[in-house]
């Protein structure tokens, strides 16, 4: 709101400024063309004259401000940007996982019991597809146990994909394992592309 009001008041100034411009350049013209009457308004044109400049950088301004700050999508993106993953613990990067995938295209998100979760911390859906993904916040690279876990859980929650997603990255034995099985592998550059909006 203060955002919205601090555009305002510049498109007051800018409607000043226009309009003393405006006068300067008749002023101007009379002087050149030599025809005093050409600038001489009156007060209630004057005011009309200020009236349209005002509205106009109004206009301008607020389709500045809708372009840049009123979009729901990007600025759930870009709050999500902000956050550093890896100074998560184990649940906060679940949490960032399911809004980050419910900002691409995911839905009927939901996180599985932590208690007895077989291998798979969300449950997710895309295109009509469910996909039984695990979250792995690791310092080091996810070995392929990870896989295999996400391979078992694909079954047991009966999904269409499974997917182990990660702020790091995975093994060669991991990423072997993944091609045999068809486990989806998203790593760390995974994520970027997600929060880039290119995944």
């Amino acid at each position: 709101m203060d955002i919205l009001i601090g555009y305002i008041i510049v498109a007051f100034f800018l409607a000043l400024f226009t309009d003393l411009i405006t006068g300067k350049i008749m002023n101007f013209l009379n002087y050149i063309f030599n025809t005093p009457t050409m600038g001489t308004l009156s007060s209630r044109t004057q005011c009309i004259m200020f009236l349209v400049f005002f509205i106009f950088w109004v206009i301008v301004l607020l389709l500045i401000f809708i372009k840049k700050y009123s979009t729901p999508r990007n600025q759930r993106i870009l709050a999500l940007k902000k956050l550093d993953i890896d100074r998560m613990n184990g649940d906060e990067f679940e949490n960032f996982c399911v809004k980050l995938l419910g900002n691409n295209g995911f839905n009927q998100i939901r996180t599985t019991p932590s208690t007895s979760d077989r291998g798979i911390d969300i449950l997710a859906k895309k295109a009509g597809k469910l996909y039984a993904i695990q979250c792995k916040r690791y310092s080091s690279n996810v070995g392929n146990k990870a896989v295999q876990e996400a391979y078992s859980g694909k079954s047991i929650y009966k999904a269409d994909y499974s997917a182990v997603m990660t702020n790091s990255q995975f093994t060669k034995q991991a990423i072997k394992d993944a091609k045999a099985l068809n486990v989806l592998l998203w790593d760390r550059s995974a994520i970027d592309k997600l929060l880039e909006l290119k995944y």
